[in-house]
């Protein structure tokens, strides 16, 4: 299952240099850090540490600062998960089965992709499984060490990202029946253990809230935007999750419905009916009379994700539009679980046909997503060389500093190695203000176009820059363009000034 989780990703490991800006800044920061310059929080984050960035830190180390290292981080996180999971299972179900239920995160629908390959979030979603393999092995020696470790690795997850709050009630619930035993002292005492260990492990959350540049806004819940998450929720996020909507890219980010062929949008219901029916059997099998109580317990945690995640996404106020499908990704991770009484209760085979139609659909909407790396079963490369020889021809003249659009800057900025330093035209949306200190010495500047991240037109840049009366060259490699402006940033307006 390991050798499979990196083959089906193969096409965005080959093109490990097609990486966004969220994970550019996790990557930014991670050089960073390797310099000897820290921050708790994630550049220009006010909620969001920097514990994906110290993880990228060591694979820099052995690797190199490059978005190869970077993907790799996060996705021999998703690996490690994938293996904790299976552990937790194999103490369940036959060994073969459990390695049968956790194809449910190695063939992942695209939502998946973003923790996936690209942190950050990915660190925490780890930790909550580690957390859940401690809790997991509370009936073995030394019990009451094993739930504190669990209950303390719980809370670490949360201090990474506040995503990992969801799945507290999860790791709670995990810890009061896995703690069960006969003698009622004993059960308390697991209990005790877990719950001193989550104590300590609030306390760097709780200094994470307590300091001036945190900002909790993220973390709230609010009955005034249900109406809208569940319109978004209906129409875009569950249907893109559940696998019978199919988001793709175009080029880069410009995500659209994709067009299904019948055979495929035929595998796609077929794959959604067999979730359901797969999810109806374990909650019918996990209430039945006979079924053995760690199939029960590990089934129950894995049912409740489902209305928890939902019931969490209708009331929090980050829900936006289709890609916010990625707060959707709790009730797929915990999808073998949920699986497991079910599983149990059939044969080997019989589950595997019981599963396939999901996994083919998940493995076919994750698919289609890794395009423009893909297309059909054709895997392409060489996707990101624009990057690479955009940076060494500024470099060649002499330009230390550039601009662009949010989704280009610091994406730019992370594949040029700071050279050039890449800022984004807005202030207001500056990450790492001593960049922009930088950029305002140099005398000498480009503005980056990518036709297919940035918003701004290129003729509107053009237009602007001509109005301003700056002298500039025009530059283009590939789908990038930069203008090279000879004057100094202060007196580009509209530009430099922004």
């Amino acid at each position: 299952m390991v050798a499979l989780s990196f083959l089906y990703r193969l096409p965005p490991l080959l093109n490990a240099g097609d990486t966004n800006s969220d994970a550019a800044i996790v990557g930014l920061q991670a050089m960073h850090i390797l310099r000897g310059e820290f921050s708790w929080h994630l550049f220009g984050s006010t909620y969001q540490t920097s514990v994906d960035s110290a993880v990228a830190a060591l694979w820099f180390l052995v690797l190199g600062a490059t978005p190869f290292a970077l993907m790799l981080s996060a996705l021999v996180g998703h690996v490690a998960l994938t293996l904790l999971s299976y552990a937790v299972l194999a103490r369940h179900v036959a060994k073969t089965v459990a390695a049968v239920l956790v194809l449910a995160l190695v063939f992942c629908s695209a939502p998946v992709h973003g923790n996936v390959l690209y942190p950050p979030r990915q660190a925490a979603l780890t930790l909550v499984f580690l957390a859940m393999y401690f809790v997991e092995s509370i009936d073995k020696s030394r019990g009451e060490l094993r739930a504190g470790a669990g209950g303390l690795v719980a809370l670490l997850a949360c201090f990474a990202d506040p995503y990992a709050l969801l799945f507290l009630p999860l790791v709670g619930l995990h810890l009061l029946l896995a703690a069960r035993d006969p003698s009622k002292a004993r059960w308390l005492k697991r209990i005790g253990a877990g719950v001193a260990g989550m104590a300590i492990g609030v306390v760097p959350l709780m200094l994470l809230l307590a300091s001036p540049e945190s900002r909790h806004g993220e973390t709230k819940m609010s009955l005034d935007v249900v109406t809208h998450n569940w319109a978004v929720l209906r129409e875009a996020c569950l249907p893109w999750v559940l696998g019978t909507k199919v988001y793709a890219p175009l080029h880069e980010m410009d995500y659209v419905p994709w067009a299904a062929p019948p055979a495929i949008a035929a595998i796609q219901w077929l794959g959604l009916a067999s979730l359901v029916g797969m999810l109806l059997g374990s909650a019918f099998v996990v209430v039945a009379p006979g079924t053995p109580w760690g199939v029960r317990r590990i089934g129950a945690v894995g049912l409740l994700s489902v209305p928890l995640t939902v019931s969490a996404f209708l009331v929090s106020p980050m829900v936006m539009d289709q890609f916010s499908a990625r707060y959707l990704v709790a009730m797929l991770l915990f999808l073998p679980w949920a699986f497991a009484p079910l599983a149990h209760r059939a044969t080997g085979w019989r589950f595997a046909m019981y599963a396939a139609p999901y996994l083919a659909s998940a493995a076919i909407g994750g698919w289609v997503a890794y395009a423009p790396a893909v297309s059909g079963l054709a895997v392409r490369t060489g996707l990101s060389n624009d990057d690479e020889a955009m940076g060494a021809k500024l470099r060649a003249l002499g330009v230390h500093v550039a601009m662009a659009d949010y989704w280009v800057a610091y994406r730019e900025t992370f594949l040029f190695r700071e050279s050039p330093i890449v800022v984004p035209s807005h202030l207001a949306q500056d990450r790492y203000r001593p960049y922009r200190d930088i950029f305002a010495r140099e005398r000498e500047y480009a503005y980056l176009i990518d036709r297919w991240r940035s918003e701004e037109p290129e003729a509107t840049v053009a237009e602007r820059l001509s109005l301003s009366g700056a002298r500039y060259d025009r530059i283009e490699v590939g789908d990038l363009v930069a203008f090279v402006v000879h004057a100094p940033p202060d007196k580009t307006p509209g530009l430099a000034s922004r």
